[in-house]
């Protein structure tokens, strides 16, 4: 797979991965390396392990500098644990309460002496609680975001910002046609922020399983 993160029409090649999975242990094998040519180049490669009949997952990421395991294991029919442990001394817990079939989903993530992180998904909205964990909570340390996803075409944009740009001359809408396109490539290279690790996306158990 070959990613163009740009989202114009300039082909450049930003991220390389592969991905293979099979059928080995009673589950489901797969490996992903993975190469990103922006900024930082780095590499490193998935490992997964998927058991469907115990609710049971288990992801590696490793790369040069650093190396990860985390093991995600099912409580009932909507409700998930997972630890996560790097050789760099991070240690994650989350728990993930899956609100229905579609997706909808809240994640609650703690990362000792550090902070604790609550994410709620409901169709195309999410929103971050994040608290820092010192002695006490403190509210003014509490920070709240609220994101919600929009797909926006170009003539979208160009009608939002131009509404009346059908009366203008052929040098006005050049103009405009770049500021649109400008304006397309910012919105494109937006990414949502989060200090929940991706989870895989699988049928019976939301987003989780």
């Amino acid at each position: 797979m070959i990613q163009n993160k740009k989202g114009n029409d300039e082909f450049s090649i930003d991220e390389i991965q592969m991905s293979k999975g099979f059928q080995a242990l009673d589950g489901r094998l797969s490996i992903n390396p993975r190469y990103d040519r922006t900024g930082s180049h780095v590499s490193d490669v998935i490992f997964g392990y998927d058991d469907t009949k115990s609710g049971t997952n288990v992801q590696i990421v490793a790369s040069l500098d650093e190396q990860s395991i985390r093991v995600m294991r099912r409580v009932g029919d909507k409700d998930a644990i997972a630890p996560t442990v790097s050789t760099s001394g991070r240690v994650l817990f989350e728990w993930l309460h899956d609100l229905n079939d579609e997706g909808d989903a809240v994640i609650t993530t703690v990362e000792p002496n550090q902070c604790v992180n609550v994410q709620w998904t409901d169709g195309p909205w999410t929103a971050n609680v994040r608290a820092p964990l010192n002695r006490r909570i403190q509210m003014d340390q509490v920070e709240v975001s609220i994101k919600r996803k929009m797909d926006l075409s170009q003539e979208d944009i160009s009608n939002m910002l131009f509404p009346d740009n059908d009366e203008d001359e052929e040098g006005t809408q050049s103009e405009e046609s770049e500021v649109v396109e400008e304006a397309f490539d910012i919105l494109s290279s937006m990414e949502s922020e989060s200090v929940v690790p991706e989870m895989p996306k699988k049928k019976g158990f939301g987003r989780f399983f």
